[in-house]
């Protein structure tokens, strides 16, 4: 390889590291949202970014507050949703089977392929 060829291989990384650069730090992203359901039938979707207090069904209370979710009531035995740790990332799921609640986490990039698919 001549000098000048390698000028012109530094040069296209460059190019392409200023591409990836700017499709990284410029891709506007939807922010998160919880979208919670009773049996199978869409309940209720809810900002993460707005804090709120939402009761479910007469059955459970979900928090919303500081970007993330948990439930803090819930009326059924074994109160397992009640002791799950708080989410807030993307798939992230709170699931209370007694009464058929499922509290997950969606963004706008729910579509598309995970690590698995590829």
């Amino acid at each position: 390889m001549k000098r000048n060829d390698l000028f012109l291989l530094g040069f296209l990384f460059v190019i392409l590291g200023v591409f990836f650069l700017l499709t990284v730090l410029f891709r506007i992203k939807e922010p998160e949202k919880i979208v919670v359901t009773v049996d199978g039938t869409l309940y209720g979707t809810y900002s993460l970014q707005q804090d709120q207090s939402v009761e479910i069904e007469n059955t459970n209370l979900l928090i919303i507050e500081d970007g993330s979710a948990y439930v803090k009531e819930a009326n059924c035995p074994d109160q397992i949703c009640v002791h799950h740790k708080a989410i807030s990332k993307r798939k992230e799921v709170i699931v209370c089977l007694p009464n058929k609640v499922l509290i997950e986490v969606k963004g706008s990039e729910d579509t598309m392929l995970d690590a698995i698919a590829k």
